[in-house]
Order: structure tokens, then sequence, then C-alpha cells
């Protein structure tokens, strides 16, 4: 059931006090508002009623967004055993953050999510005109994230994964009808969706922002640039190009799974990230340990997955691969963003998790 609001109770308050008036005067009024017609002014009346409704609709599906994506970041940077990067018990190959840090950033990051999906829901025009009205929402959140958190980049690749698809969510559900607050995420269909419109959204943007660039011989402007100068690697423009297949084809199917087979929710999220490590090309570890540091991260992450992150081999493992990564300063930062946007699209589909949150 729907609120009522305010206006809509102050202009049934307004009927009544008509309707009032004309038996009293015993309806010597009735042919008065039979001239000021009464059907238009309660078609008015019902006009702003419904359209309240819409804007509540609105409201409340950029707030499920915001909340799925914001639990997403922050369940992300609480899991611990995460090789090379930032946990609640330490810190991993990292020396400019901390947990503090990262809680910081999600704080900054917060309202993004809500802007972005606002603003989505109201695009009306070809989904490739969506992407220039993203960027500048983006930048200002990039900005607002350095400013909270010192100048440190805690959360950019979570900014521009989970502000794409925060987006599109909204983009694709603001074909719902107004009668129902129930958005039906939890399909093969919104999936499908959810992908292919993160294609049509950023085709073209490794021709734009790696390929040409590269063949005019440009200043290189960004880190992604430079490693795909260098190693061929088209990261995360990659991975959105071509709709997210480390999250749709990999982590979130592992999480399910995890999940389903009696896993607590820490171990599922791990097996999920170890699972994005096993196949991305993470420009994180590129940029800290090159083509062999990538070559190390998918090997040791698939023979975790082989052995199972419960059995003695595993737990083996992955302290190995934690005493590693911060031997050679690997990081795997992109995994974790992946992760994080993981998290947020298991949580907007059922809502809750199939088991105990712990």
């Amino acid at each position: 059931m729907y609120r009522i609001d305010n206006l809509f109770l102050e202009n049934v308050h307004c009927i009544s006090c008509i309707f009032l008036y004309v038996r009293a005067s015993g309806f010597k009024m009735l042919n008065t508002l039979s001239s000021y017609n009464f059907q238009n002014k309660y078609s008015a009346i019902r006009s702003v009623h419904v359209q309240n409704i819409a804007l509540q609709n609105q409201n409340n599906l950029c707030q499920i967004i915001t909340d799925s994506f914001l639990q997403g970041v922050l369940f992300e940077a609480c899991l611990d055993d995460k090789p090379g990067l930032v946990t609640s018990k330490n810190n991993g190959s990292h020396q400019d953050m901390s947990i503090i840090t990262f809680m910081s950033g999600a704080v900054a990051l917060s309202p993004a999510f809500y802007e972005l999906s606002y603003i989505a829901t109201e695009h009306r025009d070809d989904i490739k005109l969506l992407l220039p009205k993203l960027r500048e929402i983006g930048i200002k959140y990039d900005n607002r994230l350095l400013s909270f958190t010192g100048g440190v980049n805690t959360h950019r690749g979570t900014l521009f994964i989970n502000g794409l698809l925060s987006a599109l969510v909204g983009y694709i559900s603001s074909g719902f009808s107004i009668e129902s607050d129930l958005y039906d995420f939890n399909s093969i269909n919104f999936l499908n969706k959810l992908s292919n419109n993160l294609k049509d959204l950023t085709r073209g943007i490794i021709e734009t922002e790696l390929i040409t660039p590269s063949k005019l011989n440009l200043p290189i402007k960004t880190y992604g640039e430079r490693l795909y100068r260098e190693y061929g690697v088209t990261g995360i423009r990659g991975e959105v190009e071509n709709g997210l297949p480390s999250l749709f084809n990999h982590a979130l199917p592992t999480l399910e799974k995890s999940l389903s087979s009696g896993m607590s929710l820490s171990e599922s999220m791990l097996s999920s990230l170890f699972s994005i490590m096993s196949v991305l090309d993470d420009t994180t570890v590129y940029r800290r340990g090159g083509h062999a540091g990538s070559v190390y991260v998918k090997s040791i992450s698939n023979d975790i997955l082989d052995a199972g992150i419960l059995t003695v081999k595993g737990k083996k493992l992955i302290e190995e691969f934690k005493s590693e990564a911060k031997k050679r300063n690997l990081s795997p930062g992109g995994s974790a963003d992946i992760l994080s946007a993981t998290i947020a699209t298991y949580f907007l589909m059922k809502r809750t998790f199939a088991v105990e949150i712990k």
C-alpha cells in the first residue's frame, strides 16, 4: 500500500468541504458546480496523485539501488583473507590506506548511486546519450571521494563499475508500472538486460579511449592507457564493453552456488573473489606486477578454486597467496571492485542473503 501524501489529503479535504457546502444550501450550488466542471477538477487531482505515486516509486527504486550498491562496497571492504587487499585486519599491500580510509570512501560514494540511478530513470533518449550525463556526475563524485580520503584512491574503480550498473538498473526499471513498488530483479531476463545495456552504453569506449590515442601516439592520461600501450590489456574498459563477463559469467554464479552449498556469506564472497581473479586482466595487478604478476594471480586463484577454499590445501594456498602478494606488492584492486558489484547485484536480486550475515 502507498502512503497517502499531504497534497492528496488536502485535495480530498477541499472536495469534502465543497460537498458539505452544497448539502447545507439545499444543493442550490449544483448548477454552479456543474459549470465549474467538477469532473475536470477531480481528474486534475487524480493526476496529481498519480504523479506523486510515480515520484514515490521512483524514489523507492533509487533507494533500493543505492542500498544494494552501498552494501556491496561495505561488504567487500570488510571481507578478510583477500590477498594484497585492505581488510578489517590488515592493509594488504597498501601503505597509503586502511579500513578507515575505505569507510570514508564509502561515505563519499553513497549519494552517487542514488543520483546516477535517478537521472537514468528519467532518460528517454538513445542509451549512448546517457553516458555523458553519467560522466559528469562521476567526475563530481571522484573529486568528492578524494576530498574524503585525503587524496587516496580507494574506490575509483568501484565508482566506475557500480556507478554504471546503478544507473542501468534505474534505466531498465524506468518502464515498470507505477502501480507496483515490486521490481523483478531476480530473473535471468533482468541480468541479460543489464549486461546487454552495459554493452550498448559503453560501445566504442575501447576504440575511443585506448586504440585511437595509441595509434595517434597522443599523450597518456591514465594508467589504463599506459598499460594498454605496454601490455595490450583493455582492463575495465574491455570488461564493461563486453558486458562484464567476469561478473555475470563467473562471480555471480560462484556466489550463488557457494551460498546454496552451505558456505557462510564470507566464504561465499571469498570464493566469488577468487573466481574473478582467475579470469580478470586486472590493471591494478599489471601496474604493480606486470604481466608476470597477472599470470601468477590467475594461476594461484584457479588452484585455490580447484582445491576449494575450505580444504586444507585450499587454505594453505590462500596463505601462500597472501604472503606472495605482500612480497611482490600485488593488489587485485580491479577484482575487488567487481566483487563489490557482484555483492550488490546479488542483494538487488534477492533483497537479502540466503545465510546469516556474519
